[in-house]
């Protein structure tokens, strides 16, 4: 079963017409890696290939993670005040990689 990023990635995609060969092409990654996220055959993405990804589909990173847009999460685990908190940490990366980025 696909995680929910990998969902929120094929939701993307499919929306902005793309096929995963062209989503590869535009983002620079292998066309095996989207489709084994979408499939749930890989669950861990590196933040780099993410990054790329979002890009591509005119998504932020928070926006693969983020509670609000996932419903489908289960009613067990996590509780939303503990999902909230690590999107907001997850956004604090994104802005530090962001700045090194600038700074190269």
């Amino acid at each position: 079963m696909p995680s929910s990023i990998g969902r929120a990635i094929a939701h993307a995609r499919t929306r902005k017409g793309l096929s995963i060969q062209a989503l590869a092409r535009e983002a620079k990654v292998d066309p095996s890696l989207i489709s084994r996220l979408e499939t749930g055959k890989v669950s861990d993405l590196r933040l780099t290939v993410a990054s790329k990804l979002c890009g591509a589909l005119g998504l932020k990173l928070d926006d693969l993670v983020d509670v609000k847009r996932r419903p489908e999460l289960p009613d067990r685990g996590p509780t939303m005040a503990d999902l909230e908190r690590v999107r907001v940490a997850l956004s604090d990366v994104v802005r530090l990689v962001a700045d090194i980025e600038r700074h190269r």
